[in-house]
């Protein structure tokens, strides 16, 4: 699967601050998903999507105001938002959170954290998927491999022995 991503990704180049930061953004995946199991398992996937979209609504908050200040809390234009702001709203608020923290611990509550884990490996297919939708990327048999070998990893990975 990490041939596949890296075939993908055209192969990237390794930097210092990128490859802390994407350490960083994988325990942060980890401490969310193994964190999330127990509370599941007790509240139930609904509530435990509750209340990660509310630790994320006040640490981003919090966050937000300390680095940022007053800028952080840019207003809708008024009295009408504009039709980009109530999308951005919208998919940031609903698709972005809500609903996919409960995407997710539906996932790690069916299929277990493990095997919940491998899928992440498709995060690198829906970026593909995306850019050939737009029109900003073309598909290559390079990426169609790449894509192929993704999958190939996944499926292993969700197999049961």
């Amino acid at each position: 699967m990490v041939l596949g991503v890296a075939i993908l990704s055209g192969g990237g180049s390794w930097h210092g601050p990128g490859m802390v930061l994407s350490v960083l953004m994988l325990l942060g995946e980890v401490t969310f998903t193994v964190s999330g199991m127990g509370i599941t398992a007790r509240l139930g996937v609904v509530e435990t999507c509750v209340l990660a979209c509310t630790l994320a609504a006040v640490t981003g908050a919090v966050l937000g105001t300390a680095v940022g200040g007053p800028s952080a809390w840019p207003l809708p234009t008024w009295p009408l938002p504009t039709m980009t702001q109530v999308v951005a709203l919208l998919v940031l608020g609903v698709l972005v959170t809500a609903v996919a923290f409960c995407g997710w611990y539906t996932c790690v509550s069916a299929l277990g954290a493990d095997r919940a884990g491998v899928l992440i490996g498709l995060m690198p297919l829906a970026g593909l998927v995306t850019s050939v939708l737009l029109g900003v990327q073309p598909l290559t048999a390079l990426s169609t491999g790449g894509a192929l070998l993704v999958g190939a990893g996944c499926a292993v990975g969700l197999r049961r022995t």
